[in-house]
């Protein structure tokens, strides 16, 4: 299967540069303008009597976060909480008449989470510090704004009963409130007093047994008894079979050729024969002459070796017959003191 090839030009480098954006993208700038004007708008609104220009603003405000982060880049298990707060707020804030302290509570809320989203890094870094500054600015502002609504006014005087009005329709059910921090840890106790000691618990059952202890060194070796009496001398054995023809030994140097004899009395000059043929070239005789002393050298050599083969193979039979000789000699001796406790005994 053939792999596509990445895109080139103007189109490679646009889709590459949408791979790299994060968050609310060209819209990052936007959303921090919205954010402050949040801010501005919060302290209005949460009054006991916000004006109806007050609260159509925030309406707005909340509108155009809802569309700018509907379109973002942001994961969608992230942006589907940040969504999901920011409608809640907006269907808060459009109820009539106006509750002030389900509107703080929501907003509360969306802060919380969008704090949360910037906090996992998943919008651009380069905003990161700039949008905890005002988120954590706007809970601070939010926290103050509900901590007055929270807290019970001075009791006016009582007034005149009226008379019963007709029961009015139950009204929507308001936000859930924020989550109390967590109280401070109480001190720890004293130490109980030691109680009193136990009973003496039953008597355990018996352990195994040991493993075997290790065996004993070996005795010293009792003193070599006295040597026995030498036995009777044994007939003598019947003469062995004559053994196989050596091999021939090698033949022995040439001797040394003898002295020549006296020269003949110098007889008569013959008549002058007829000329001889011309004779063969000179080297060539040599080489004939030559040939039988190096065939008989190599003879004497060969034979020579023969004869050193032969004699170190005789030394080591002489040897070899030697040592078994004295193995037989030290097995004698052995089974000789091996036997002296029974003679004696």
């Amino acid at each position: 299967m053939k792999r596509r090839k990445p895109m080139k030009g103007a189109l490679g480098n646009q889709n590459r540069h949408k791979s790299k954006i994060k968050g609310f993208g060209q819209e990052t700038g936007t959303v921090l303008q919205l954010l402050q004007e949040l801010r501005t708008i919060i302290p209005i609104v949460l009054k006991v009597a916000p004006t109806p220009q007050a609260i159509v603003y925030l309406q707005e405000l909340l509108s155009r976060l809802l569309k700018i982060t509907e379109c973002s880049r942001i994961k969608n298990a992230n942006k589907a909480r940040l969504v999901a707060r920011i409608e809640l707020a907006l269907v808060t804030a459009k109820i009539t008449p106006f509750a002030t302290l389900s509107v703080g509570i929501a907003l509360q809320q969306l802060m919380n989470v969008l704090l949360s989203i910037v906090r996992q890094g998943c919008l651009d870094p380069s905003f990161t510090s700039r949008f905890i500054t005002i988120i954590s600015s706007i809970q601070a502002i939010l926290a103050d704004a509900l901590r007055c609504h929270c807290q019970p006014g001075a009791t006016g005087a009582t007034g005149a009963t009226g008379a019963t009005g007709a029961t009015g329709a139950t009204g929507a059910t308001g936000a859930t409130g924020a989550t109390g921090a967590t109280g401070a840890t109480g001190a720890t106790g004293e130490t109980g007093a030691t109680g009193a000691t136990g009973a003496t618990g039953a008597t355990g059952e018996t352990g195994a047994t040991g493993a075997t202890g290790a065996t004993g060194a070996t005795g010293a070796t009792g003193a070599t008894g006295a040597t026995g009496a030498t036995g009777e001398t044994g007939a003598t054995g019947e003469m062995g079979a004559t053994g196989a023809t050596g091999a021939t030994g090698a033949t022995g140097e040439t001797g040394a050729t003898g002295a020549t004899g006296a020269t003949g009395a110098t007889g008569e000059t013959g008549a002058t024969g007829a000329t001889g043929a011309t004779g063969a070239t000179g080297a060539r005789v040599r080489r004939a002459r030559r040939e039988p002393r190096e065939r008989q050298e190599r003879q004497v050599r060969r034979e020579r070796r023969e004869q050193q083969e032969q004699q170190e193979q005789q030394e080591q039979q002489v040897q070899q017959e030697q040592q078994e000789q004295q193995e037989r000699q030290v097995q004698r001796e052995q089974q000789e003191q091996q036997e002296l406790p029974a003679r004696t005994s």
